[in-house]
């Protein structure tokens, strides 16, 4: 894990840029598709700038490029051992449930001694009295899993946002003792959760479908009625 005057330097170092480099993010902020593109906008300027001022690397293939599905935007190095870092930017009032990583890819890691410690590093971005303004957080997703959920579908970690940024100055004052050991297990308890209920929900979508397609099929003719067309709300 990182060490706490380097989680906390970083943090410092990052909201000091970003106050220094609102002009571009605030273009975005402000202009059309926001999501998208303060994400990406916000990936790269910060991910670029821990790169250049810090011992840091980036995932790469075999022919030196850049991964785009590394688990890690950036990957910190401290005692001689990488750390996954998921940068996410967050807007006010887009709260939801923001994927954060592939489950399996991150027990598989943790299991095979790989990592010890999943960050994100989150810049949130909030309109206060008509003015945009930025503050860091930087914190082990390890190290706060009940706020985390799982869904198995596309199998992907997704945080509980709302609940998190409410409880967020609880959170980053509070002290997790836990061992990697039962941080696994309480990731295992979790992906359980989530392929029970994957397989609850696919069962009772099939059964729904073999009502429906079995109602179709005793029909004599099949009938295009326009009236029917009235969902698809065309215009």
């Amino acid at each position: 894990m990182l060490k706490q005057h380097t989680l906390q330097e970083i943090e410092n170092d990052v909201n000091n840029y970003w106050h220094s480099n609102m002009d571009g993010l605030i273009d975005r902020l402000e202009g059309k598709e926001q999501g998208h593109k303060v994400a990406d906008y916000v990936d790269d300027k910060t991910s670029a700038h821990i790169y250049a001022d810090y011992n840091a690397a980036f995932e790469r293939n075999k022919n030196g490029e850049k991964k785009s599905r590394s688990m890690g935007d950036i990957w910190i190095k401290d005692n001689e051992i990488f750390h996954p870092v998921n940068i996410k930017s967050s807007v006010t009032g887009s709260n939801g449930q923001p994927n954060m990583v592939s489950m399996h890819k991150l027990v598989n890691n943790i299991i095979a001694h790989r990592i010890d410690s999943y960050y994100l590093l989150i810049v949130k971005l909030d309109q206060i009295k008509g003015k945009w303004e930025t503050s860091i957080h930087f914190l082990d997703m390890l190290n706060m899993l009940d706020y985390i959920t799982f869904d198995a579908g596309p199998g992907q970690i997704m945080l509980k946002a709302t609940s998190f940024y409410n409880d967020l100055d609880v959170i980053k004052k509070r002290k997790n003792n836990d061992t990697t050991h039962q941080k696994v297990k309480k990731l295992y308890k979790i992906m359980l959760d989530g392929e029970e209920r994957l397989v609850i929900n696919r069962k009772r979508r099939l059964s729904v479908a073999k009502k429906n397609i079995s109602a179709f099929l005793s029909e004599s003719d099949f009938i295009l009625d326009p009236a029917n067309q009235a969902t698809f709300y065309l215009e």
